[in-house]
């Protein structure tokens, strides 16, 4: 007997060859298909076989008639073939064993046998074509292999109404016994093929996993290269986790890996789309909003407090430009804050290295600019406020006693050096009056009123637009008063050239009889002690303005 030819039946019996419809008579044959290999390689050829059919594994008596492939020899490609038998209509009325002999090449060689396969459901009871159920009781529809209960190849699967009534149902019921805690009641798994007729591996699944009571957890997972991963999961109390496993808040959602992102679309092609996430308070009105809007317009991000109908926005993001409002609805700055409390704006640290507010300019010449409030770290310097460029030394420094210390100083606001005086006179006291010391009020002044005064103390500043340049003083002591008056610089000055002749540029100038007036020196010998400054302009006659060069003498 010919040993190299082996015989692997692969699919099972219950496939039927001829199809009963309801009243006709039921019939024997059916349709076996198989495998034939010889050698380790599939045949390609015709086949002579034999079926036999058995009441017991090994020995026992035949069952019927044989059914034989002679001249008609099987037609085999790939190692498959297909075959119908009848061995008549009562030779399934218990469980057989079917026995195959074979020959290949057809009239080459001796036969055979092959071991005996078990048949234990009647190859032809269901009557429908496509069917086939294994000894473990496993369906097959449209597959002679069924690897569960139920197994569909090659189709769908469709639940439909059945009736054309309303209010009907379908349902499907996965229904797994009472399980440990982390252990799955019942699974829906998604498989993948490989390059051939073998399932390689799980691409996706859903699984109904117990939470160690009455509840359970859904947990939806998924494949990159063939190995599962939790990627959702629906917790028994409603909680959903996107990459959380064990979510503590309704929706928790969390990328994993250095560089997952985390996203959210909405999206609306042609028009303008918005996504709102609210909060609400414990009578369920709502407490906060925040409100994104697309569109290629206006795509901005506004935030609200406040109920529904009485909300008020509080800060927003404006898309088209990147301006941030705080408290503007439109902002015109990169940050444009507007409140009501004088507490606009805090910028904090606790570190001992101070707290640093940079401003930076990127473009040809700008320069990164430091504000820095000095911490624990400065020592003695500490608590001071320091305007500094990135690397340099301190441009100006201020401290907590109100020292400001700086390397130069340019004032351009104004000209002259001036303290505030209280000033006493019987006319309207103005800017350009010439005062004098009031030897009755300690530390305050009077107008002058008579030539050639020693008291003579400086000019009322401020005349014409030309204001102090810098005013020294201190509130609330005998250094304080209202007139700013100047005792060095450019100030203009009330002149009346009638009481002494008319003034040229360079002369000196003294008090004159006329309240608040200056004239030019004439009397060299009495000017000592009483000269106000220089004259920088000329006055031919009457009374006008004269701007001179304070230096009292």
């Amino acid at each position: 007997m010919n040993k190299s030819t082996k015989l692997a039946a692969i699919l099972g019996c219950l496939a039927i060859g001829h199809v009963a419809l309801a009243g006709s008579t039921d019939r024997a044959a059916f349709t076996y298909q198989g495998s034939l290999y010889k050698s380790g390689q599939p045949v390609n050829e015709r086949a002579e076989m034999i079926f036999k059919l058995f009441d017991a594994e090994t020995g026992g008596s035949q069952v019927g008639l044989n059914a034989f492939l002679g001249s008609s020899a099987a037609h085999i490609e790939d190692g498959l073939f297909t075959v119908t038998l009848d061995f008549g209509p009562s030779a399934f009325a218990d469980d057989r064993w079917l026995e195959i002999i074979v020959r290949t090449p057809v009239g080459v060689g001796d036969y055979t046998t092959l071991p005996r396969q078990r048949i234990t459901t009647a190859p032809y009871a269901s009557q429908v074509r496509g069917l086939h159920v294994t000894s473990s009781d496993f369906l097959g529809v449209g597959t002679n292999l069924p690897i569960a209960k139920l197994h569909v190849f090659g189709g769908d699967i469709v639940a439909d109404r059945g009736d054309v009534s309303s209010g009907l149902t379908r349902k499907l019921d996965l229904v797994g016994a009472r399980n440990a805690a982390g252990n799955d009641f019942a699974t829906i798994n998604f498989n993948n093929y490989d390059s051939g007729d073998q399932q390689e591996y799980s691409a996706a699944q859903i699984a109904s996993r117990s939470n160690g009571t009455d509840g359970a957890e859904l947990h939806f997972s998924t494949s990159e290269s063939g190995s599962l991963t939790q990627r959702m999961t629906i917790a028994s109390n409603g909680n959903v986790g996107v990459g959380v496993a064990d979510p503590t808040t309704p929706i928790a959602i969390q990328g994993n890996g250095a560089t997952a992102s985390v996203g959210i679309t909405q999206n609306q092609v042609g028009g303008a789309s918005t996504m709102e996430f609210t909060t609400e308070d414990g009578s369920g009105q709502q407490a906060t909003r925040l409100l994104l809007r697309g569109g290629l317009d206006q795509p901005d991000i506004e935030f609200y407090t406040g109920a529904r109908d009485s909300e008020s926005m509080q800060m927003t993001i404006d898309g088209s430009s990147g301006f941030v409002g705080i408290g503007r609805t439109s902002p015109t700055y990169a940050l444009d804050v507007l409140t009501t409390d004088k507490q606009a704006l805090r910028v904090s640290s606790d570190s001992n290295n101070g707290t640093w507010l940079n401003l930076q300019n990127t473009s040809s010449g700008g320069l990164d600019w430091r504000i820095i409030s000095s911490g624990a770290s400065s020592g003695a310097n500490s608590g001071r406020l320091t305007f500094r460029t990135g690397s340099g030394d301190p441009a100006l420094t201020l401290d907590n006693a109100g020292l400001a210390s700086v390397k130069a100083l340019q004032i351009t606001g104004g000209s002259d050096i001036a303290e505030p005086f209280h000033v006493h006179g019987e006319t309207d006291i103005r800017p350009g009056m010439v005062v004098g010391l009031d030897k009755n009020n300690l530390g305050e002044l009077r107008v002058s009123d008579s030539a050639y005064d020693r008291s003579v103390a400086g000019i009322i500043s401020g005349a014409n637009g030309i204001n102090p340049g810098l005013t020294l003083t201190q509130t609330g002591t005998v250094a304080d008063g209202e007139y700013p008056v100047a005792l060095t610089g450019r100030v203009w000055c009330l002149v009346d050239a009638d009481a002494n002749g008319a003034v040229q540029v360079g002369d000196l100038l003294t008090t004159s009889n006329t309240p608040g007036h200056a004239m030019r020196v004439d009397q060299h010998d009495r000017a000592a002690g009483a000269i106000i400054g220089k004259a920088m302009s000329s006055l031919k006659d009457g009374r006008g303005m004269v701007l001179v060069l304070v230096s009292l003498q």
